[in-house]
This record gives C-alpha cells, sequence and structure tokens, in this order.
C-alpha cells in the first residue's frame, strides 16, 4: 500500500522511477482490505519490479522511513516470496469459493481442503524454494531464525481464521449428500428431513424414501462408465440435480425430492453474487439516471444478470421466438405505474 500511494497521485514520481530503472514501467497495483483477491495480485507485481524499486527507494534523498526500512531488511524480498506461495493457494480458494453458481456445501468442502493444506504446510514447515534461496542469502541467523518463527506463527493464524470462519457452515453439513458426487445414503437424507421438520419445512419421508431410490438409480447409473463418471464428477451440485430433474417422467417421481432441493440452493453459500448485483445495479443507477424508479431498476437488473450471457444475436433469436414478449415489449402497460400520478396532477 505505502509503495502504491507513493506512485499513484504522482505522475513526476513515476517518470523518475522510469528513467531510473530503465525498464518497460507496471503500474503498482493496491491492495483493498475488503477485497482478498487483490492482494495476490499486488504482491505479484511489486515482486517483478522489485530490485528496480528497491534500488530507486534507496537512492532518494528523502524517501519515506517505513519504505526504507523495508527495503533495507534482508528478508524483505523472503517475505514477500512467502507470502506471494501462500496467497497463490488462498487466491485459488476464494476464486472457487466465489463461482456463481457454488452450494452451501461446494463452498463448506473448499474451505476443508484449505483449512488441510494450511495444516499439512504448517506440520511440514513448508517454505517455498524461491524463498528458501533468498534466505541462503542472508548471513544473520538471528533473523533467519525469526522469520521461521513468524512462518509459523502465520500458519497458526490462518488455521484459526479459516477455521473461525467455517463455523457457520457447520449447520448445514446434513445437507452434504445432495451434492450428489456419490450414491445418498438414507440415513443422511434423514437428517436432512429431520433439520427441515425442525425448521417448519415438512417434508413426506414415505415418499421421499422412494424418490431417493430413484436419486440413487440414476447416480449409480452415471458413475458405472468411467467416461460418464468423469463428466458427472465435473459438473456442480446444481446441474447434477437438473439433469436428474430432467430424466424423470412424472412429478410423483422428484415432488418431495423438489422441496429439499430448493431450500437447499436458497441457502447463499457467499455475498459474491450480492455484490455483482450491487456493481450492476451502479451501472444503471447513476447519477445521470438518478430519476428511475425502484421497479424499472429492478426490471433491468433482472435482465442484465440473467441474461448476462447471452450474446446480442442469441436475444435477438430469442424475441423473434417469442411473439407475446415482443408484444408486451410494444404495449403502453410498462408506463402503468405513472398513470395515478398523471391522473393525480388532472384533478388538481
Amino acid at each position: 500500500m505505502k509503495v502504491y500511494n507513493y506512485f499513484s497521485i504522482y505522475t513526476v514520481r513515476v517518470h523518475s522511477l522510469m528513467e531510473f530503472v530503465e525498464v518497460t514501467y507496471q503500474d503498482m497495483l493496491s491492495h483493498s482490505k475488503t477485497r482478498w483477491l487483490s492482494l495476490f495480485p499486488a504482491i505479484e507485481r511489486l515482486l517483478k519490479v522489485f530490485a528496480g524499486v528497491q534500488s530507486y527507494f534507496l537512492s532518494q534523498d528523502s524517501p519515506p522511513k517505513v519504505l526504507v526500512d523495508f527495503f533495507t531488511n534482508p528478508l524483505s524480498e523472503a517475505y514477500l516470496w512467502f507470502l506471494h506461495s501462500q496467497m497463490a493457494m488462498f487466491n485459488n480458494a476464494i476464486l472457487m469459493i466465489e463461482g456463481e453458481n457454488k452450494s452451501v456445501c461446494e463452498v463448506a468442502s473448499i474451505l476443508q481442503e484449505t483449512t488441510d493444506c494450511i495444516q499439512r504446510r504448517k506440520e511440514e514447515c513448508f517454505i517455498s524454494l524461491t524463498t528458501q534461496n533468498k534466505l541462503r542469502a542472508v548471513e544473520n541467523v538471528q533473523q533467519k531464525d525469526k522469520f521461521y518463527e513468524e512462518a509459523a506463527k502465520f500458519y497458526e493464524t490462518c488455521l484459526s481464521y479459516v477455521v473461525k470462519w467455517s463455523e457457520s457452515l457447520v449447520e448445514f453439513s446434513c445437507f452434504s449428500w445432495m451434492v450428489l458426487d456419490k450414491v445418498p445414503q438414507w440415513v443422511k437424507v434423514q437428517e436432512t428431513v429431520q433439520w427441515l421438520c425442525n425448521k417448519g419445512v415438512i417434508v413426506d419421508d414415505s415418499i421421499l424414501f422412494d424418490q431417493i431410490g430413484l436419486v440413487s438409480n440414476y447416480i449409480a447409473r452415471e458413475l458405472s462408465d468411467d467416461s460418464k463418471s468423469e463428466v458427472w464428477q465435473s459438473k456442480l451440485a446444481h446441474e447434477r440435480w437438473f439433469l436428474f430433474l430432467k430424466d424423470c417422467k412424472t412429478e410423483e417421481q422428484f415432488s418431495e425430492c423438489l422441496k429439499l432441493v430448493q431450500f437447499y440452493f436458497a441457502i447463499p453459500s457467499n455475498n459474491a453474487n450480492v455484490e455483482r448485483i450491487f456493481s450492476l445495479m451502479n451501472s444503471q443507477w447513476s447519477k445521470e439516471r438518478n430519476r428511475l424508479s425502484v421497479a424499472s431498476v429492478k426490471s433491468l437488473l433482472t435482465v442484465q444478470y440473467n441474461y448476462r450471457k447471452v450474446k446480442c444475436e442469441q436475444f435477438y433469436e430469442i424475441l423473434l421466438k417469442n411473439p407475446t414478449l415482443l408484444k408486451d415489449i410494444r404495449a403502453t402497460q410498462k408506463y402503468d405505474w405513472s398513470q395515478p400520478k398523471a391522473k393525480e396532477s388532472e384533478d388538481q
């Protein structure tokens, strides 16, 4: 952050750095405290230009003291490489967690894998080879010992942090079988039914038992062949349930399962989708369009979010095949919200 702030608003300093290092300049990246994903690229960018930036600051007459202390520390680059190797792991996990269609148990599984990974790194005192090479250049043994102590504390802190934020998902562990990565066991399904009953959701377990039998048979068929199994395992939970429901011939084959499915996929697994909606809303409800009604904004967001992956040509084809929708678009009904106001003006 300090390096970024030093250059971000001062063009003169940027030109001075470019002339000093005589290499293709790359902007420093800032890390937002509320966005984990911004930390990894910020560290990676600093490491790419570390030698040049270090020489630049140490050659200045009056640079910020905090930056001088950092760049004169023989372990500074080793610390950055250590964080780089750790943030690569966290970055991958966060990208998977913030996927658009991850269910709550899929997120819990990713968090568990991350916890296990941190635990293994802690037990093995894992230090990347690049970091170790930087440490070999440091002659002070006490500084090295301090580095390893802080690395161990780092793993402990990370482990405590991930475990703490995973606790809220433990309540939904009874839904783990609904990921459908293997044939479900009825005893696990019963735990889900009991949990839902406690929440006031009534499920007929007699009918559900027979329907779960159909689910089990369907999954067994998908896992029986290696090629089909590979395709099945590559799909997310909602895609697997969609395929099963599509395979059913009548509603009697899935009616009770549907209650479980609707409840399960209504549980928010993260707030990434909410933030995406706010980003879309900011692009629509701008200063220039601040008179939009809530209903209009809602309609715009509904279309923009649900059709964001549809190309213009595809959307055009959809409209051509839907004459009723085309008729509604041309109609004046969409302006009905303004009629009461207009009538009130006439009465006055």
